[in-house]
């Protein structure tokens, strides 16, 4: 099945410089999104008009498509995971797009943070390891990448300036706590007494922001989980409807297929299908 995770890359320049090898200004741009981790050594990254430098314990998001240029000042040791972004869980996907749009993110760890990230980095090179459509190892890999971009998205809001944070906190802070809770059961009214706004108002600004009602956007985001689930595990499909947060299954396959014009199952064998003739074609 099609995996969200197209490549896992190391780099210790070390290796370069043993062999008397110089380290070159690279530049380059790529389908996929980019998580790095810099382990060891000191560099720089250029992308537009930004100019970078990098220490021991950054991390670095990097959207895909964007020309984006690296060198190392003194040898580093560096770990890169290359995402589709389109094809990441949901909750993955909404971090991502939060931090990251047409720039690269830098931001910088302390000594416990940067043994976290390298802890998930390694479980998702073990989840890698096992079979692509085993419901283990696409948690894993959900998990390790979660725990990347929530450090990132953690250090990233502390670095923002206090106008700029006031500005977006509140309706970005709806958003998260949706992304968080959208497989449970959710009460609108809950949600605008939280954030300290009446419903009517709440639901008002929402569909301003996005376009749609807070239920409609729920509803989306469990129909979204559902095709992932459907697509990269073996999970039965009606294990899968409870675990996106439908409470019956007469309402999970009314809205799966008003917005997909397919049954979950036929999505399912649709998109498997699918898969198998693109991995054909890459054989050949």
């Amino acid at each position: 099945m099609t995996d969200f995770i197209e490549r896992i890359t190391s780099f210790d320049s070390r290796d370069v410089l043993r062999h008397g090898d110089e380290i070159m200004y690279h530049t380059h741009a790529h389908p996929t999104a980019e998580i790095t981790l810099l382990l060891e050594g000191k560099g720089f990254y250029t992308a537009g008009s930004q100019k970078i430098d990098v220490y021991k314990g950054d991390l670095l998001l990097i959207p895909p498509r964007l020309k984006h240029g690296f060198a190392c000042t003194l040898a580093w040791d560096v770990k890169s995971l290359h995402l589709f972004t389109e094809k990441l869980p949901s909750y993955c996907h909404f971090l991502f797009s939060r931090i990251c749009e047409n720039m690269i993110v830098h931001v910088s760890l302390c000594k416990d943070e940067l043994v976290r990230a390298n802890s998930a980095i390694r479980q998702v090179e073990k989840a890698c390891k096992l079979s692509s459509n085993s419901s283990l190892a696409v948690d894993l890999k959900r998990n390790g990448i979660e725990t990347l971009l929530l450090l990132a998205l953690s250090k990233f809001k502390s670095q923002m300036s206090v106008q700029e944070e006031e500005k977006t906190v509140t309706f970005e802070d709806v958003l998260q706590k949706i992304h968080q809770t959208f497989t449970q059961s959710i009460k609108i009214k809950e949600l605008a007494d939280q954030f300290y706004l009446s419903e009517s108002m709440f639901r008002k600004k929402f569909k301003e922001r996005t376009g749609v009602t807070p239920k409609q956007y729920i509803i989306q985001l469990r129909i979204n989980e559902a095709k992932h689930l459907l697509e990269h595990t073996d999970r039965p499909v009606e294990f899968i409807l409870s675990e996106v947060g439908f409470s019956s299954s007469s309402r999970f396959h009314e809205a799966f297929l008003k917005r997909t014009c397919m049954t979950p199952l036929e999505w399912r064998n649709s998109n498997i299908k699918i898969n198998k003739e693109n991995s054909r074609r890459k054989q050949k």
